[in-house]
């Protein structure tokens, strides 16, 4: 039977699992985002920071969208929100809807909707 990648990756050194991480992080940005997210974990003000981060990235992508990219707009919205849903809003309240604020304006701009009528669910 074939090792699992948990198995194989516990035969690699801290060093070697550090490089290939960077490595990937310069390979795909991403991964590189996710990283940011749990290195940043802990810190509520910094968990925002690189929420807001992500988020304005997406709202300064004002192209339209095929089916492609559309899938994957998708993964980084529901990353966003479940980094805020289940790290960020435990930790600090007010910080996880100033996210939601952020996330909502740009709904508002693409939608042309008012954010008073969209619920964020908190």
């Amino acid at each position: 039977m074939a090792k699992s990648y948990k198995d194989q990756l516990n035969t690699l050194s801290q060093t070697e699992l550090v490089d290939l991480v960077l490595q990937a992080i310069d390979n795909d940005k991403s991964f590189a985002n996710v990283v940011k997210l749990k290195i940043a974990e802990s810190d509520p003000k910094l968990l925002e920071k690189q929420l807001k981060q992500q988020i304005n990235g997406i709202k300064r992508g004002t192209r339209f969208l095929d089916y492609y990219a559309s899938m994957e707009m998708g993964k980084k919205l529901y990353t966003i929100m479940t980094v805020l849903e289940t790290k960020l809003l435990p930790l600090s309240p007010q910080h996880a809807i100033n996210c939601c604020e952020l996330l909502a304006n740009i709904c508002q701009k693409s939608l042309g909707t008012n954010v008073r009528n969209i619920n964020i669910g908190l």
